[in-house]
């Protein structure tokens, strides 16, 4: 069993899972107080050489509550905190009825919206403040051979993953 410290071969950043228990809000300030716990399906706390850990069951290492606090401060005073309130209520059933769905659209070339209202797009220079922009890069296994292969299947299917991907995308994550 390894006790994690800011000297340990991980460096100091390292995974943890969490949950989030509101303590409580403030509608007038809009102000929430919340906390975070390391997550009881992960972590237990035990006590070891006097000193109080959270024991993370799956990789079996120790990690110092106090040294957990202080990092968590150290690391995160000053970011942005957003609440995620996505549109889809069961990703394996959005998954299932967008599946039919893509599967028609690729057989009859009609698009099937999804029943679930995607956020609509901000203007992004709507939004003065500093804020974090997220790439997200997709590679398409065996793309350039299915291109050469059949160019206009591949662009209806290509056009067909991407218009999804950014339905799923809007229906999952907030207006910040």
């Amino acid at each position: 069993m390894e006790t994690i410290n800011q000297d340990s071969d991980l460096g100091t950043k390292c995974r943890m899972d969490f949950t989030v228990e509101t303590v409580r809000t403030d509608d007038r300030t809009r102000t929430a107080y919340f906390a975070l716990v390391p997550d009881a399906r992960r972590y237990t706390i035990v006590e070891h050489n006097g000193e109080k850990c959270y024991f993370d069951k799956y990789l079996k290492h120790l990690i110092p509550v106090d040294e957990m606090n202080e990092c968590m401060v150290r690391q995160t005073r000053g970011l942005p905190l957003f609440a995620l309130s996505p549109t889809i209520k069961s990703t394996p059933e959005y998954a299932s009825g967008r599946r039919t769905a893509i599967a028609e659209s690729l057989r009859t070339g009609r698009y099937s919206p999804p029943a679930e209202q995607a956020m609509p797009h901000k203007r992004f220079e709507d939004n003065p403040r500093p804020r974090d922009i997220a790439f997200l890069s997709i590679d398409v296994c065996g793309s350039s051979t299915q291109r050469r292969s059949d160019p206009e299947a591949f662009d209806r299917a290509y056009a067909i993953l991407f218009r999804n991907l950014a339905l799923l995308l809007a229906s999952s994550t907030a207006q910040s």
